[in-house]
């Protein structure tokens, strides 16, 4: 768990993130707030899980963490420029095929191309997608384009990981290959934030877990309690 010597890779400050809901300006509803007051910071070689239900707040969360969305109050400060978002789709453009896609990514990670076009093969490889670089991302099926991006994610060095929901996706096979993967990664020290439905993956992989409820952070504790918790409140 968290210790006085571990490092502070992002802070949370008190963040407020609302979304502006349509109509005509005359009948224009107030904001939805999607966070509110929202502090913790994250360490070092922590695994943290987030859990909630639909709504909580989670997935907004993690775009505020990754810098595609600013908070509409409070501040996130980020002591490292390696971030890493791992969602469904995030980060592709459609129109150009996967391996491009595959060396795109990891170039705007700051990933030299020389060394993406090195590491391509292995990636399309470990995704089992060998025979299908050459399509256009958009022709991908969701479960196709989950494994592609947790095979890029894993293949590139970058200091925190920020993972939606991707082990959701895809077969039995690969989920077990990509929780054994991420199992490797956090004995080597990954920083990793981990998105899941499943409280059964945040116990196995993470050391720690916050619970979010309407956009509130209710508890953030050691994964094992904050899951039993968050179980003991859902209806039976």
């Amino acid at each position: 768990m968290r210790g006085p010597n571990r490092h502070v890779v992002l802070e949370v400050a008190s963040i407020g993130v609302d979304y502006h809901q349509g109509g005509p300006i005359w009948r224009r509803k107030p904001p939805f707030r999607a966070l509110d007051q929202v502090s913790f910071a994250l360490h070092r070689g922590e695994g943290v899980g987030v859990v909630g239900n639909n709504g909580a707040g989670k997935t907004t969360l993690l775009r505020v963490l990754a810098g595609l969305i600013t908070p509409t109050a409070g501040a996130v400060r980020r002591f490292t420029n390696s971030i890493t978002l791992l969602a469904l789709g995030a980060g592709y453009e459609g129109s150009i095929t996967a391996r491009n896609n595959v060396i795109l990514n990891g170039m705007l990670l700051g990933i030299s191309r020389r060394r993406m076009q090195a590491k391509v093969s292995e990636i399309f490889e470990y995704a089992g997608l060998r025979d299908f670089q050459g399509m256009p991302i958009k022709n991908y099926s969701a479960g196709m384009r989950s494994r592609l991006a947790f095979a890029t994610a894993v293949h590139v060095q970058t200091d925190v990981l920020l993972i939606d929901e991707v082990f959701a996706v895809g077969d039995q096979d690969f989920r077990a290959k990509s929780e054994e993967t991420m199992t490797e990664k956090i004995g080597s020290g990954q920083t990793f934030v981990l998105v899941s439905h499943s409280v059964q993956t945040v116990r196995r992989l993470c050391q720690r877990a916050l619970w979010f409820e309407h956009g509130r952070l209710v508890t953030d504790g050691a994964a094992e309690e904050v899951v039993d918790r968050y179980i003991a409140q859902r209806p039976a």
